[in-house]
Order: structure tokens, then sequence, then C-alpha cells
């Protein structure tokens, strides 16, 4: 087995909650009510925890960003 076969064998790496709202600078408590308003997707629950996969939240923020651009652009 070569090492890009073995990378995906891995599991992907995955944030909490309290991970994100760190680096959105946002409390817990508002974070837990966007996920439940379904305003990021990406979340998933592993029995109580809820977590996200990096390549989702690296992909929320990216169309967060992408459309702030869009957003001025068009100004």
């Amino acid at each position: 087995m070569n090492q890009d076969e073995n990378k995906n064998n891995l599991p992907e790496a995955t944030f909490t909650t309290s991970e994100v709202a760190t680096m959105l600078r946002i409390s817990d408590a508002t974070l837990l009510r966007w996920l439940k308003a379904e305003k990021i997707p990406g979340f998933f629950r592993v029995g109580r925890r809820w977590l996200i996969r990096k390549s989702d939240y690296e992909a929320y923020i990216g169309k967060q960003v992408s459309g702030e651009i869009t957003q001025k652009q068009n100004e």
C-alpha cells in the first residue's frame, strides 16, 4: 500500500463546536443556535458531540468569503 492509499483510510480531521466557535469568534451558544437553524452545513453528531469535517468547515468559510467579495463588487 502506498502513502496515498493509506491517507484515504485515515479518518478525516474534524473540529468540535468549541473549536469552530473560537475560530469564528462567537460564543458556543450562538454556534449551537446556528446549527439548529441550519446556517452552517456539514455538522453531524457522534453521540452527544457535534462535529464538522475540516473540509466542510473550510468550504463554508470559502463560500462566506467569496460571497462577501461578490457583494462588495456589486455595490
